[in-house]
């Protein structure tokens, strides 16, 4: 039943539905998933089914670094190649790889005007990650990619840095990145670049919400826009029980533009020192 989640709509009394519920589910045995935390559990591991030979636990968590002060020295990379003791083959017909470094946080509600300027706020940092990207690479391909999303089932807010690189210079490429990234963590970014990733995230919202404007447009799904009674109804299942907003696309378009103006360049920088923490500087932030 921790899995499950129950919608009943109709004029209908609370309490007597409560007692109904609780008659109908209290005595069916829970599974003993839900004891702790969300982003504590690996969730692919818990809900595989059990083989001979593979661990239950497939990654490794860990507590995230702290925040960086303004003004700390450039974090250093941390001894990421012998502590993960990761040894890659090499061929000739092996033309690339991919390295991921991930991080779960806990999920924060954005129902109301202040959690969404949290959640605009962690968009923003990977908007403005990648427009560093595009300008540190500018001569050839992007090596690297950062996402961050909400997971409903997981309740937890994943965020990811995937590394392309050939097998034969994998720690190089990945050095390279991850110094690029530590000293974003650690200096910020300039107010240019903060008012470039505000123009991009709300023009692209803008954009879906002029063009579909009987649709609808929410956090959990960011820049999608659910059009048809089915698209909506999906939505509304899986945002409800994480506390994410949905509303019409227009509303979410002027909710966004407002909540962006209160976010400074001090309170942007502080979440993406808190968002890419887990990279370092401390000596447990080993991520997964």
């Amino acid at each position: 039943p921790e899995n499950a989640t129950l919608f009943i709509v109709g004029d209908i009394d609370e309490e007597e539905t409560i007692q109904q519920v609780n008659q109908a589910f209290a005595n069916i045995p829970q599974a003993g998933l839900s004891v702790g935390e969300p982003w504590q559990y690996d969730a692919t591991s818990l809900l595989r089914p059990k083989v001979d030979g593979r661990p239950e636990i497939l990654h490794r968590f860990v507590q995230p670094a702290d925040a960086l002060a303004p003004g700390e020295e450039v974090l250093s990379l941390k001894e990421w190649q012998s502590d993960l003791q990761v040894s890659v083959a090499t061929n000739e017909l092996m033309q690339g790889m991919q390295v991921t470094w991930a991080a779960k946080t806990p999920l924060s509600p954005a129902r109301n005007l202040e959690g969404l300027s949290e959640w605009l706020c962690q968009r923003l940092v990977v908007e403005a990650v990648r427009l560093r990207f595009s300008s540190r690479w500018r001569s050839g391909v992007i090596p690297c990619s950062l996402h961050s999303y909400d997971s409903a089932r997981e309740a937890v807010t994943i965020t990811t840095l995937t590394i392309m690189a050939e097998p034969s210079r994998w720690q190089d490429r990945c050095e390279e990145v991850l110094e690029e990234v530590l000293t974003i963590t650690c200096h910020g970014v300039a107010e240019e670049e903060l008012d470039l990733a505000k123009r991009m995230c709300l023009d692209r919202v803008a954009e879906a919400a002029a063009s579909q404007p009987w649709s609808f447009m929410g956090t959990l799904y960011g820049y999608d826009a659910a059009g048809t009674s089915r698209e909506i109804v999906e939505a509304l299942i899986a945002s409800t029980p994480t506390g994410h907003l949905l509303t019409s696309a227009p509303s979410f378009s002027e909710a966004l533009k407002q909540v962006a103006e209160e976010i400074t360049l001090e309170r942007f920088n502080e979440s993406l020192r808190s968002m890419l923490g887990f990279l370092g500087p401390a000596e447990s932030a080993r991520g997964a």
